[in-house]
């Protein structure tokens, strides 16, 4: 059997294979690539979590690009080209400034940047002003920890899976600057 396939049948199959794959990979790529990019590299970072709001947006470059795909192999006139080009330079925005967000402890500090910024945010242990709990499991708030630095600057850390392997380094860390951590309900 001799199959002729267009261009526009393998663009539509890469951009349906990217959406059904797309949930699969935001399980494993956003830790992966934070670990890869802020941990290996790193010599005093111990831990390195993904700030919430991160996988969101993974998720939303790669159904953009999926989208792109399609659009792409839809095209009918330059416009429709015109458009779905766009959409996959979005989707490669978006994947790069996916790759930003951090949350790096160590033993010098904690060190992170936020979604959608640029500006990495280095705090030493000495530059915590204040750690409050918020012990909300099972209400509709927040359940973890809120480290408060002198400057002002708040940064929360969700209580979650990914945090039990660091809050024996987040605790030895506080603990070494004999604060008290104050427990909100």
């Amino acid at each position: 059997m001799d199959f002729q396939f267009k261009k526009r049948h393998a663009l539509l199959s890469i951009g349906i294979g990217i959406l059904i794959l797309a949930p699969i990979v935001m399980i494993i790529l956003p830790k992966y690539i934070v670990e890869y990019l802020y941990l290996y590299n790193s010599q005093t970072a111990m831990f390195v979590l993904l700030p919430s709001g991160t996988r969101i947006l993974y998720l939303i470059a790669f159904v953009l690009s999926g989208v792109a795909f399609i659009l792409m192999s839809l095209w009918k006139n330059k416009k429709m080209l015109g458009v779905g080009l766009a959409s996959l330079l979005l989707s490669i925005i978006l994947l790069f400034f996916s790759t930003l967000p951090y949350i790096s402890i160590g033993y010098d500090g904690i060190h992170f940047r936020e979604v959608l910024s640029v500006k990495e945010h280095r705090y030493q242990w000495e530059d915590i002003e204040e750690v409050l709990r918020y012990s909300d499991y099972n209400g509709p708030g927040f359940y973890g920890y809120e480290v408060i630095f002198h400057d002002g600057k708040k940064l929360r850390l969700a209580d979650n899976k990914d945090f039990n392997h660091a809050r024996g380094m987040f605790l030895k860390g506080i603990r070494g600057l004999e604060l008290e951590i104050k427990v909100i309900d």
